[in-house]
């Protein structure tokens, strides 16, 4: 039996080709496509251009699967939302909406899981189980959207996974959302978050495209980074940062270097000085994060003021990033509690993914 074809994850051109096999006139795989797109719909009987035969045979070919919400949990004084969603395999992710004064950003998934195992993050404790496809990622915006009555303009690939080694999808993803015929969201408005994958930082470089690129340091010294991030011993800070200069040779862009305060790990004033010689030369923006323990509990607001005050005085550039549903669960480096998964990856399988995945 032939399997049936994700109609969510054809680019525009790709829906032309479909369209073409079954014999349809071109001008349906537009409005297939800004009905699936544009109009977020969830399943083929909602493509209301098409009679009722084409849709029957439509469900034939093709399928069209959102995730579902399984669950929200609402911070009101941070003003957040953290998704539970259920994808059509059983497996579950997360995905955090944040409200600001004009604009609400959506911190979505690209992995269910991690394996990169870093420290100080709770979904690195999970383990890996899978890469998302491109549709399911782009499921992930459209479901929040209709659950709360309007477009989502600000999209960060910040949750769960790392989205570089899900490359294929996540650029993917990134397309159909931009393309013009359908959700037509600015490249501009979206932010890719990497621990620093050398190989598609590079790669990113000759796309052509003007996203946000956050490279994830959380610290300045090989010593350091290497005990907290195990990226860092194939990817070492020498080699990531003259791919990040590679990067910005050929795009131009301003790179985001995110910096998690880690009280007596990272935050010494050897870590200032190695920091101000290790971006020098780049155009860059340090974010700094106040450490969100994975278990719940307030953010250590205190240090990462500390910090900040010490970048200043070093004459580097900064922004004390707000943090943001941390009593939900939701803040950074915070997915993939409890309400996610009912039990933790096993130490032995956590030891076998990072020995697959951190391979140069």
């Amino acid at each position: 039996m032939t399997a049936k074809a994700d109609a969510l994850a054809f680019l525009p051109e790709e829906m032309r080709t479909f369209i073409a096999d079954l014999g349809w006139e071109p001008y349906r795989a537009d409005q297939i496509f800004k009905r699936l797109h544009a109009k977020m719909a969830s399943s083929i009987d909602e493509i209301s251009e098409l009679s009722l035969a084409m849709r029957a045979l439509l469900k034939q070919k093709a399928v069209i699967e959102h995730p579902v919400i399984a669950g929200r949990t609402v911070s009101r004084e941070e003003a957040t939302v953290k998704f539970l969603l259920r994808l059509a395999d059983g497996k579950n992710i997360e995905a955090v909406l944040m409200h600001y004064n004009k604009r609400s950003s959506l911190c979505i998934s690209s992995q269910v899981g991690c394996p990169l195992g870093c420290s100080f993050c709770a979904t690195g404790a999970m383990g890996f189980s899978r890469n998302m496809t491109a549709s399911e990622i782009m499921g992930e915006i459209y479901v929040v959207a209709k659950a709360l009555g309007r477009r989502i303009n600000n999209i960060l690939y910040m949750g769960m996974g790392e989205p570089f080694y899900n490359y294929e999808a996540v650029m993917r993803s990134i397309r159909l959302l931009t393309a013009p015929e359908g959700y037509g969201l600015s490249q501009r408005q979206i932010t890719v978050s990497t621990c620093g994958i050398v190989p598609e930082i590079k790669r990113l470089a000759t796309e052509g495209i003007q996203i946000r690129l956050a490279v994830s340091l959380h610290a300045a010294t090989d010593e350091v980074r290497s005990t907290i991030m195990p990226v860092n011993r194939v990817y070492p800070l020498s080699v990531l940062i003259s791919a990040c200069k590679e990067y910005q040779a050929g795009t131009g862009r301003r790179i985001t270097f995110e910096y998690t305060v880690i009280p007596s790990v990272n935050d010494g004033p050897d870590q200032i000085r190695a920091l101000a010689v290790l971006l020098r030369g780049l155009k860059y923006h340090i974010n700094v994060i106040p450490l969100n323990p994975a278990g719940g509990g307030r953010p250590g607001l205190r240090e990462a003021l500390l910090f900040s005050k010490a970048l200043d005085s070093a004459g580097l550039i900064y922004t004390l990033r707000q943090s943001r549903g941390t009593t939900v669960g939701g803040g950074c480096g915070q997915l993939a509690g409890d309400k996610t998964f009912s039990a933790r990856q096993p130490e032995q399988d956590r030891k076998e993914d990072k020995k697959r995945w951190l391979k140069k």
